[in-house]
């Protein structure tokens, strides 16, 4: 019997009582990554995750991530669902804590695409006691 690759599957978070996708962007001024989350079902926007401050320095793999108002939560959100490690430091700013990505984003990406993860990343969430 042939055994079949397990393709990525879309990182799913619940936010403000929707099931949402995470669509990858980039900040066009200098080129980071934008997090967008859509509403599974129907895909429309619910909110856009992080915020750009091209002032600020980032390590490769972090995002700021906008944690008030009508964002309140999601960075608890996030860290749940594994999609990010809880934060670093907090910026000068308002309330957008420097988050590192707990899932791997490819260095090049269509814009608009889905977060997925990865069969291994899925069973290592499922199952944190697997170390390959």
């Amino acid at each position: 019997m042939e055994r079949r690759a397990r393709r990525p599957e879309p990182v799913v978070v619940n936010f403000l009582g929707h099931e949402c996708l995470i669509r990858l962007h980039h900040y066009r001024i200098n080129d980071r990554l934008a997090l967008q989350l859509v509403d599974r079902r129907t895909r429309q926007s619910i909110t856009f995750a992080t915020v750009n401050f091209p002032d600020l320095d980032l390590k490769p793999g972090e995002v700021f991530i906008k944690d008030y108002a009508e964002n309140e939560g999601l960075v608890r959100t996030l860290c749940e669902a594994n999609v990010i490690e809880p934060p670093g430091p907090q910026t000068d700013h308002i309330w957008c804590p420097t988050c590192k990505l707990a899932v791997d984003v490819p260095q090049k990406f269509k814009e608009g695409a889905f977060l997925t993860r990865a069969p291994k990343e899925l069973d290592r969430q499922m199952n944190p006691d697997i170390t390959r």
